[in-house]
C-alpha cells in the first residue's frame, strides 16, 4: 500500500495523471492489515486528486468524511486533522461556500497559532487564507484586519524586505482600491514591487500582478 501511495503521488507529478488515479483507486482501504494513518494518507491523497481535477463537490465531500474521521481517532487539533480541514476550507472556497470556509479556517488558524506561535509559515498561511475568503465574501473589514496583521508579524519576524511581505500589501492595495482610497493602493503597489524585484525579480508572477493591480488602479482614479 505504501508504495502503491508513493507510486501515484510520482506518476502525478510526473503528468500521469490518470494512471495516477488508477493506481489510487486501486489501494483497498478496507484490508486490517492497513496502518490507519496510512490509510488517511491515500484518503487525502485521493480527495487531492480530485481537487486538482477540478472536481470540487467531491473533493469537498471526501475532505469532509476524512476530516471527521481524523477527529474522531485523532482529535480536532491533531496537526493530520488540520491539515485536512484546511484542504477542505479552501476547497469550500473554490465552492463560493464562505459561510463554512471562514469558520473553519478560522479554526485551523487559531490551532496552528497555539500550537506553533502567531509568525509560524503555516499559521501565516492559514491567516493570509482566511484573509482572502473573507475578501472574496465581501467582509472588507475583517480581510483588511487579517492583512495588516500578517504584514505586521512578518516585519517584526522577517524584516521589512522579506518578500512575504509583498503579496499581503498587494491584496490590501486592492482593498484601498475598492475603498476609492487610490494614493494609499498606490503607495502599498509600489512598496511591494519595491520588495519583488530585487528578491523575486521582476518577470516573477507577483509582480507582473502587482503591476497589473496598479495599472488598474491608476485607471479606476
Amino acid at each position: 500500500t505504501q508504495t502503491a501511495l508513493l507510486l501515484a503521488i510520482l506518476l502525478q507529478n510526473n503528468g500521469q495523471k490518470q494512471r495516477s488515479n488508477e493506481m489510487l483507486a486501486s489501494i483497498d482501504l478496507s484490508l486490517e492489515s492497513i496502518d490507519k494513518a496510512l490509510g488517511f494518507r491515500v484518503a487525502l491523497e485521493r480527495a487531492a486528486f480530485a481537487a486538482a481535477q477540478g472536481e470540487f463537490d467531491y473533493a469537498g465531500d471526501q475532505y469532509q468524511s476524512l476530516e471527521y474521521l481524523q477527529e474522531g481517532e485523532l482529535g480536532a487539533s491533531d496537526m493530520t486533522t488540520l491539515g485536512t480541514a484546511e484542504a477542505l476550507a479552501a476547497t469550500l472556497a473554490r465552492l463560493r461556500n464562505y459561510d463554512v470556509a471562514m469558520p473553519l479556517y478560522r479554526r485551523v488558524h487559531l490551532s496552528y497559532q497555539k500550537a506553533l506561535g502567531e509568525s509560524h509559515p503555516m499559521t501565516l498561511h492559514a491567516l493570509e487564507s482566511l484573509a482572502r475568503v473573507c475578501k472574496d465574501a465581501f467582509d472588507i473589514d475583517g480581510a483588511e484586519e487579517m492583512y495588516a496583521q500578517s504584514i505586521e508579524i512578518k516585519t517584526r519576524t522577517l524584516g521589512a524586505g522579506h518578500p512575504g511581505i509583498a503579496n499581503p500589501l498587494m491584496c490590501l492595495g486592492i482593498i484601498d482600491d475598492l475603498r476609492k482610497r487610490f494614493s494609499s493602493a498606490r503607495d502599498r503597489y509600489q512598496r511591494a514591487l519595491a520588495i519583488v524585484a530585487p528578491s523575486l525579480g521582476r518577470a516573477h508572477p507577483l509582480y507582473v500582478a502587482t503591476m497589473e493591480n496598479l495599472a488598474l488602479s491608476r485607471r479606476l482614479e
